[in-house]
């Protein structure tokens, strides 16, 4: 545990993030509102997208930015647009929210993909960049994930990219005229280490497929995926980290757990499925270190396994 005697951090302020599928900048009405709202399907689309939102219903994009607007004013979001490096259009957005400095603490949410981001490395990397924001740059202690317990893809979604599930907070808030249960996760400082090292690896896979389909003289976005394929990508990159270059079956992910219950960071997570997975208890630092080093090699995933 770290010493916290002298622990201070300032508040998330705006910022912009560069990825290599996506950008992520401070929001502006005059320059994002319209297009956000179009990314995000218009009146038709949008409440539909949003429904798990504590929010109202919006019929036009001036009631939609003034909700932006309040929660920036009064609620000390951080919202971030973010766009896709390709062509420079809009296709969604997340906010910092619920700042406590004091305590190093903050939370991710409003986050809402556009059709275009929807199951792409821009979606995954937009939380990439968040999270690496919170632990490397602001040096913050914990990273919250919370959504309505009905929101099944939100859920899975936080397990899926590293976050822990604390539990349920019943009768929450009151929420579009009806009772919100909302479901917590987390992810904490000393945890970052080992799911920035997933993101990493699942981009290195995500990059590396284009370049072989390229080759091939397969037609590829330059952005953007197949949607159907980006879970199982999540996934082959934990086979990549193991030494086996992502041949895992994409199929097995999802029903294990890296490590014991004290890590459930990783149940289900980038890592779940693949030779890494054990049952025994070994210190995580271990797999930290070889990780260090470079892909593990067979010798290694075997002495990892039987710690």
């Amino acid at each position: 545990m770290r010493d916290l005697t002298t622990y201070k951090v300032a508040a998330p302020a705006p910022v912009t993030l560069k990825g290599r599928f996506v950008t992520l900048e401070p929001y502006d009405a005059a320059t994002h509102l319209l297009p956000l709202w179009e990314a995000l399907g218009g009146a038709d689309a949008i409440n539909e997208l949003i429904r798990y939102f504590p929010n109202d219903t919006y019929k036009t994009p001036e009631e939609f930015g003034a909700w932006i607007e309040n929660s920036r004013a009064n609620a000390s979001f951080v919202t971030l647009v973010a766009s896709e490096n390709a062509t420079g259009k809009i296709v969604g957005m997340a906010s910092y929210m619920r700042p406590d400095p004091k305590n190093g603490v903050v939370e991710v949410g409003s986050v809402a993909h556009g059709v275009a981001m929807k199951q792409s490395p821009m979606s995954t990397e937009l939380h990439y960049l968040m999270a690496k924001h919170v632990f490397e740059d602001l040096d913050y202690r914990r990273y919250e994930w919370k959504c309505h317990n009905e929101n099944e893809p939100s859920k899975r979604t936080a397990i899926r990219y590293g976050f822990t599930f604390e539990g349920i907070f019943r009768q929450h808030v009151i929420s579009r005229g009806g009772n919100r249960d909302t479901a917590w996760f987390s992810m904490i400082d000393s945890e970052w280490p080992l799911v920035k090292a997933g993101f990493e690896a699942c981009f290195r896979r995500i990059i590396s497929t284009r370049m072989a389909s390229s080759v091939s003289g397969w037609r590829t976005s330059a952005a953007r995926s197949p949607p159907v394929r980006q879970a199982a990508r999540l996934h082959d990159a934990g086979n990549e980290i193991a030494g086996d270059g992502g041949r895992g079956d994409p199929h097995r992910c999802g029903r294990h757990s890296l490590f014991p219950a004290e890590y459930r960071a990783f149940d289900r997570g980038l890592f779940a499925g693949t030779r890494l997975h054990r049952r025994g208890g070994a210190d995580p630092r271990l797999l930290l270190d070889l990780l260090a080093q470079g892909p593990l090699s067979a010798a290694q995933v075997r002495l990892v396994s039987q710690a």
